[in-house]
Order: C-alpha cells, then sequence, then structure tokens
C-alpha cells in the first residue's frame, strides 16, 4: 500500500524594486517594476501618496510571473509622487515604495488675469504662479496680446514678475491677454482674458516723458551683483527698454528688467566680460521718444595664463644679448 502525504510549502512574500527613485519627462512611458515572491502567490496592492492605485484608459496594473508593474502610457507632472507596493499571502507581508518625479512644462498660471490701470494706450495685467513648476525651476512668464478682430498672438514682454505693464495699446481697438509659465522644458498652457479689454480715451492731458534720475559710466567687478535704475515721469506711462550694443535686453537668469510706471531696474546678479558695453536706455510714449546712454565696464583680477609653464623655467642669455620675454594673461582694467 502507497501512502502519499500533501505538502504544502509556505513563503513568506518579498518585494525587490531594481530602483528606489525614477526621474522621466512629461509625455513618455513611466514604468515601475518590482519582483516579488512568495507561495502562496501574495496578493498586490499599489498605493500613490497614501491612495489606493487604481488601472483605467492611461495605466495599466498587472502582477504575472513574479512580477508587479505599473505602467502610465503618456505621464505628466501628476503622476509624481511617492508609489508603495503592498504585497500578502497567508504566511506575511512586505511593502516597498519608489519615488517618482516627472518633468515637464509648468501648468498655467493661476488667473483670472487681472486687468487694471487702463488709459488709452496701456494697461496692466496681474496673475499668480502656477500650481506647479513642472518640477524644474520657474524662468519667468510669457506674455502675449491679440486683436480682438485678429486671429495671431503677438509678443509683448518676457518677465520673472508676476504684474506687466502692457504700453503701445490702441483706444480704437479690443486687445486679448494671455500668460504663459516657462521653465528649462518650454512653456506650459496659458492663462488668458476671457473678455476682450477696451483701452478708454484718455481724459486728461498728456505729459511726454522725461528721465528725472538716469544710471552714469559705471566700472563693477567680475562676479558682483550690479543694478541700474532710472526714474522718469510721463503720462500715460511711458513703454520702456532697455539696450546693450544696440541689442534689446531680454531677461533671463541672470538678468532681471522691473519697470513700474514711474521707474525701471536692470538687474545683473553676476557680472562678467560679456556685460561690458554700450548701454542705451529708451522711454517712448505715442508721439514721443526719448534716449539716455551710458557705458558699462567689468573689471576682473589679471591671472596668468598657464602659470606653471613659467614656474621651473631657467633662462641664460649671453651678454649684450636683445631678450624678448613673453607671459600670456588675462583680466580687464578700467
Amino acid at each position: 500500500m502507497i501512502f502519499f502525504k500533501i505538502i504544502k510549502i509556505l513563503e513568506k512574500p518579498k518585494i525587490e524594486f531594481d530602483k528606489t527613485a525614477i526621474d522621466s519627462k512629461a509625455g513618455e512611458k513611466l514604468e515601475i517594476r518590482a519582483d516579488i515572491s512568495g507561495l502562496p502567490t501574495p496578493d498586490c496592492i499599489w498605493l500613490k501618496d497614501g491612495s489606493k492605485l487604481t488601472a483605467n484608459g492611461n495605466t495599466t496594473i498587472t502582477s504575472k510571473d513574479g512580477v508587479a508593474s505599473v505602467v502610465i502610457k503618456n505621464a505628466d507632472a501628476g503622476c509624481s509622487g511617492v508609489y508603495k507596493l503592498m504585497v500578502e499571502n497567508e504566511f506575511g507581508k512586505d511593502e516597498g515604495e519608489v519615488t517618482v518625479q516627472i518633468k515637464g512644462v509648468p501648468s498655467a498660471p493661476v488667473g483670472p488675469l487681472e486687468v487694471t490701470d487702463i488709459t488709452d494706450v496701456s494697461c496692466k495685467i496681474t496673475w499668480r504662479p502656477p500650481e506647479h513648476d513642472g518640477n524644474s525651476k520657474l524662468l519667468g512668464y510669457c506674455v502675449e496680446k491679440r486683436e480682438a478682430k485678429k486671429s495671431t498672438w503677438a509678443f509683448v514682454t518676457r518677465t520673472t514678475s508676476t504684474t506687466a505693464e502692457i504700453s503701445g495699446l490702441s483706444d480704437t481697438t479690443k486687445y486679448y491677454f494671455r500668460v504663459t509659465a516657462e521653465n528649462a522644458f518650454g512653456n506650459g498652457p496659458a492663462v488668458d482674458t476671457k473678455q476682450p479689454v477696451q483701452p478708454k480715451k484718455s481724459t486728461a492731458g498728456e505729459e511726454k516723458p522725461k528721465i528725472t534720475k538716469a544710471p552714469e559710466d559705471t566700472v563693477g567687478k567680475q562676479g558682483d551683483k550690479l543694478t541700474l535704475r532710472v526714474e522718469f515721469t510721463g503720462k500715460p506711462a511711458p513703454e520702456v527698454r532697455w539696450y546693450k550694443d544696440d541689442e534689446l535686453i531680454l531677461p533671463n537668469e541672470n538678468i532681471d528688467v522691473a519697470v513700474t510706471s514711474t521707474a525701471s531696474a536692470l538687474t545683473i546678479e553676476k557680472l562678467d566680460q560679456q556685460n561690458s558695453g554700450d548701454y542705451r536706455l529708451v522711454l517712448q510714449s505715442k508721439k514721443t521718444l526719448v534716449e539716455h546712454k551710458f557705458k558699462v565696464a567689468v573689471n576682473s583680477e589679471p591671472v596668468i595664463i598657464d602659470a606653471d609653464k613659467y614656474s621651473h623655467e631657467h633662462l641664460v642669455f649671453q651678454k649684450g644679448e636683445n631678450v624678448t620675454l613673453q607671459l600670456n594673461f588675462s583680466g580687464q582694467l578700467s
């Protein structure tokens, strides 16, 4: 007589992620995988930021052949977070997690766009920063305008502020405005005005732009911060433009341009030789243009180029011999 004994093998569940952090770009496929073991085969539950993750048209959740996975076909910034996998069978349980960061363009600035200080040729718009920066540092905002009877948008300005003063409007035209936030991955969606804005005809007399305080020729030191400020009058407020070597200065990571109705400041966070040159400040109203010119020079400490090659050489010359010694160096003094 042969007896058979059924042996039930139990194994506590175990999870192994191949990585604990995942960085990906918006619009790409995101795949989170974990090797799982245990007998009987454990049940799997995925959580994202503490809430149960469920499958949908963009998200697939599978557990097969010892691998548990989450696949998101088109990831966006909202997919960033902490993903936790919990497994359990009758012999025990285990859990593990992975941090996901999706980088892409920022979300739209928070609206509505507020339009104030409306004149016959200008207005001021205000907004709030986007709720999500796309997991990349915000570089600033792009402001555009569109005539109500046209379909194309025109660039107005880039700014690091959440306000912009828009000039050069016509009181016979209605306008829409929109603003996008920008980071290293590009510009995100826009927030715009839902109704067209009509500049108002001025009821007060115009005043030509006039500079009351302006920067003079300036010398700065390489690596230092420099702020150039102009104060002016004018009614309505004139358009302000800064130029270097006849090229319009646009804000970037190192340069900020701030403008109000009576002043403007050009700030260079860290000076270098590229900031040396001829600067020109322009105030422009509907009928008048005012200019102011000045120079900026950037000094830098002298540095011997390839100094090591001079430190160990011993040169011997004959008495009465003509000798020319050459030393390469960099540096600028004004």
